[in-house]
C-alpha cells in the first residue's frame, strides 16, 4: 500500500467520525509531512509503500520542523494527525511497528501568562460606544469574561433565563454539557439589565425568556465564537493593548481572585474545571504578581465577602 493511497482510505474512514474542519487539518499535516519526505528524503509518496516509514524518518522530520523554529506547541500540533495516521495503519496492518511507540511528542511551550493591568482594561473599555447596541454588546462580551471568567464558547451559549438578577448568580453553559453557576458582580449586572431592557425588551420583573442573551449585529441570530474573535482583533487595533484575547480576561479573572484572598476550590468551581492542578497554576501566577505589587485588574469585593469562601 502506498504512503498516498493509505492517505486517502484514511481521510475518507475519517469522514463518519470527523468535522470537514479536522479532516482538513489532517490532511494539511500529512501533505506537509508528504512534501518533506519527497523534497528531502527522496521518497514519493504516489510511489513509496507505507513500510518505508521508520522512527528514525519521524524523529528527523521532528529535527528539521525544529530547525524551522517552530515552537514545540505547533511542532506537536503537526505531528498529531501525522500519529494518528500511522497508527491507523499499523491496526490496518500496513505496518508492522507502532512508529510512534519510540517517538515522544515535544511538550507544549509554558508561556508566561501576563494578566490584564488595570490601565490596560481602561483603554478596551474606551473602545466601547456604550450609547449603541452594538457597542454595549461588546462591553458586556468583554466583562462576561473579565469579571466573571467565561470561555467564548459559554458566553454564545447564554440565555436571557440563565441571568438569575434576585439572586446575582448566572447559570453557565460549559464543557461537558454541564453547567455551573457563577457570581454577578453590580458591574455586569448593570451591563446584563441595560443590554436586555434595551434589546429585548423585557420586565426585569417577571420570569426571562430562554432566548439567546447576545445577538448578532443588526440581526436577531444568536452570537458566534467567530464574531468573539473578530471583536477581539478589532480590540487590539482600537485600544493598543496587542497581546488582549479573549482567554486573557478569564486568566486575569482567576489570576485576581486569587490575589484578592479567594479560594482555590471555588475558584475552580467558578471556572468550571474538572482537574485541580489546572486551578492551581492561578495560584503561582497571582503569586508572583503580589510579589511585584502589580496594578493587575482587580475583581469586585462582591467576589471576596465571607459568604462565598469555602
Amino acid at each position: 500500500m502506498t504512503l498516498l493511497n493509505a492517505m486517502t482510505i484514511y481521510l475518507v474512514s475519517c469522514e463518519s467520525s470527523c468535522a470537514d474542519r479536522t479532516i482538513s487539518g489532517y490532511r494539511d499535516s500529512l501533505a506537509m509531512f508528504f512534501d518533506w519526505l519527497e523534497s528531502e528524503r527522496q521518497i514519493v509518496p504516489g510511489k513509496a509503500d507505507v513500510s518505508v516509514i521508520t522512527s528514525d524518518l519521524i524523529l528527523d522530520y521532528i529535527l528539521y520542523l525544529r530547525n524551522r523554529d517552530i515552537k514545540n506547541t505547533s511542532v506537536a500540533t503537526y505531528l498529531r494527525p501525522i500519529r494518528t495516521f500511522f497508527n491507523w495503519c499499523f491496526q490496518e496492518e500496513y505496518l508492522h511497528d507502532r512508529l510512534f511507540a519510540r517517538v515522544k511528542l515535544p511538550k507544549s511551550d509554558k508561556d508566561v501568562i501576563v494578566p490584564l493591568y488595570q490601565n490596560e482594561v481602561d483603554l478596551i473599555d474606551a473602545c466601547f460606544d456604550k450609547s449603541t447596541v452594538y457597542g454595549l454588546r461588546n462591553h458586556l462580551i468583554f466583562h462576561l469574561m473579565l469579571d466573571a471568567g467565561l470561555r467564548s464558547s459559554e458566553v454564545v451559549h447564554l440565555k436571557c433565563s440563565d441571568v438569575m438578577l434576585d439572586k446575582n448568580l448566572l447559570y453557565v453553559y460549559g464543557k461537558g454539557s454541564k453547567y455551573r453557576i457563577v457570581l454577578l458582580c453590580p458591574k455586569l449586572k448593570s451591563l446584563i439589565c441595560k443590554y436586555m431592557i434595551l434589546v429585548h425588551q423585557v420586565d426585569l420583573a417577571d420570569s426571562l425568556p430562554p432566548d439567546p442573551l447576545l445577538y448578532q449585529k443588526n440581526s436577531l441570530e444568536p452570537l458566534t465564537g467567530r464574531t468573539i474573535i473578530q471583536l477581539f482583533a478589532r480590540l487590539k487595533k482600537q485600544s493598543g493593548v496587542e497581546r488582549v484575547h479573549a482567554h486573557l480576561c478569564r486568566h486575569t479573572f482567576a489570576t485576581s481572585y486569587i490575589m484578592g484572598g479567594g479560594n482555590l476550590e471555588l475558584l475552580r468551581m467558578l471556572l468550571g474545571h474538572y482537574d485541580y492542578s489546572i486551578t492551581q497554576n492561578y495560584l503561582h501566577i497571582a503569586n508572583q504578581f503580589l510579589l511585584m505589587d502589580a496594578d493587575i485588574y482587580r475583581l469586585d469585593k462582591v467576589f471576596f465577602k465571607s459568604l462565598y469562601r469555602v
